[in-house]
């Protein structure tokens, strides 16, 4: 089970993310959740077999709207820009490779120095004070956390989606 309970979840206000910093989290109900990043409306996110790259986040939005995803944004006080998002994405390519994840370059441009879990940097977040709201959309009634997983649980789902997507 996930130590790391997430606290005063509020409703989504889509104008709010045109500007700043955040931290998507996708289908936080299975076992491992997907993320991605957004900064002044503009959205990020590595996959097993694609990337997705300066996307206007209103595009995301309606899809997870559209599909019911469970889904949750961290606003993120953060000084990077998207230049310096750009350039983080761009140097990983069009998917993930051995070893990678969705995670590493959200962790490289939020100046992490670990290879977290996702409730690992919701915890280091809170403890340097960069957490500003949490934002939820379509999340069962009483969800505080995201279920236990493990860095294999991360690295088969992966495989198991690139042998899907040949």
């Amino acid at each position: 089970m996930s130590n790391y309970n997430i606290k005063h979840i509020v409703d989504i206000d889509k104008v709010q993310l045109k500007k700043g910093t955040f931290l998507w989290a996708f289908h936080v109900d299975k076992i491992p959740p997907h993320v991605g990043i957004s900064i002044d409306g503009f959205y990020f996110s590595m996959k097993a077999s694609e990337c997705d790259f300066n996307l206007d986040v209103e595009t995301v939005y309606q899809v997870v709207h559209r599909k019911k995803i469970p889904s949750f944004l961290v606003s993120i006080l953060h000084t990077q820009n998207l230049d310096q998002l750009k350039m983080i994405f761009k140097q990983y390519g069009n998917k993930i490779k051995k070893g990678e994840s969705c995670m590493t370059p959200v962790i490289q441009f939020l100046e992490e120095n670990e290879q977290f879990l996702l409730e690992e940097l919701l915890e280091s977040l809170t403890q340097s004070n960069r957490i500003e709201s949490v934002m939820g959309l379509h999340l069962p009634k009483e969800f505080e956390q995201v279920p236990f997983y493990t860095h294999e649980d991360v690295q088969s789902h992966i495989a198991q989606l690139k042998n899907v997507k040949r």
